[in-house]
């Protein structure tokens, strides 16, 4: 919210109604934004429900959470560059979200940790919150 406050100039009481929505978001869900490049783009289909190699989900406290929804975001370049600076044109890039509230993933990761998974038969990448 604060980044788009400064790039669009909104006043006092916008910055406020797109924090508390941005806040109330995060109740709904944890999300990620993942770029994934493959060699060959079929293979690149993270966002299909029936036909994708991929496998994505995130382990918090214990538990294994599947994705509630995989978006391909087809936002143009240079909004999704402004948000995402180490985007490269070289993949597609999607919004992930997990069904788990935000704040429980950040308490996770402040203690036991939790981590993201993407995995396939290409290759896979763990991110473990925080770094370790």
């Amino acid at each position: 919210a604060f980044e788009d406050a400064k790039k669009f100039h909104f006043t006092a009481e916008e910055y406020k109604n797109r924090r508390q929505k941005e806040f109330d978001e995060s109740r709904k869900g944890t999300r990620f934004f993942v770029n994934i490049y493959t060699d060959r783009s079929e293979f690149n289909n993270l966002d299909s429900k029936t036909k994708s190699l991929w496998n994505v989900f995130l382990d918090v406290n214990g538990k294994r959470i599947t994705p509630k929804s995989i978006i391909l975001l087809n936002d143009d370049r240079l909004t999704l560059v402004s948000k995402y600076p180490y985007l490269t044109a070289w993949g597609k890039a999607y919004m992930v979200t997990f069904p788990i509230d935000t704040s429980i993933v950040v308490e996770a990761a402040n203690g036991s940790g939790a981590k993201l998974t993407v995995a396939g038969p290409m290759g896979g990448v763990l991110l473990t919150f925080p770094n370790q």
